[in-house]
């Protein structure tokens, strides 16, 4: 384990955090925690060499059936699983930095009618830095 800051506001105090690598991080607060129930709100990513920020935070609702954490990001259609709420933002952050690659980085040649409006949404939503 690598250990990094998070940024991570819980009840008024800076915690720090640890990645699964020294591949993966976010800046964000978390802003509600119940048992089963957490909301995100995250500003930026960080997942190997891709740093994305968000125009405006999003809020991300994380959710535990004791089998682990799942969340539905439904404005891009992105829908993650981790066995902790950790992993969760580390494949959220991933699937963000796929679609990335797949709408942005792309010939927009190739990409269909309905990629293309996907492709528009990210670049409304995101920017790399």
């Amino acid at each position: 384990m690598v250990n990094y800051v998070i940024n991570l506001e819980a009840e008024g105090k800076m915690e720090k955090g640890k990645a699964t690598n020294n591949n993966f991080s976010y800046l964000g607060k978390l802003r509600f925690v119940e048992d089963d129930f957490q909301l995100f709100e995250i500003e930026m990513i960080k997942y190997n060499e891709y740093i994305l920020k968000f125009n405006s935070p999003i809020s991300l609702k994380c959710f535990a059936d004791g089998q682990g954490f799942y969340c539905d990001y439904d404005e891009l259609d992105i829908h993650c699983y981790g066995k902790s709420s950790q992993e969760l933002l580390e494949n959220f952050s991933e699937d963000i930095v796929i679609a990335w690659k797949i709408y942005i980085e792309c010939d927009q040649k190739v990409l269909s009618a309905g990629a293309l409006a996907m492709r528009e949404h990210l670049l409304k939503l995101l920017k790399r830095l």
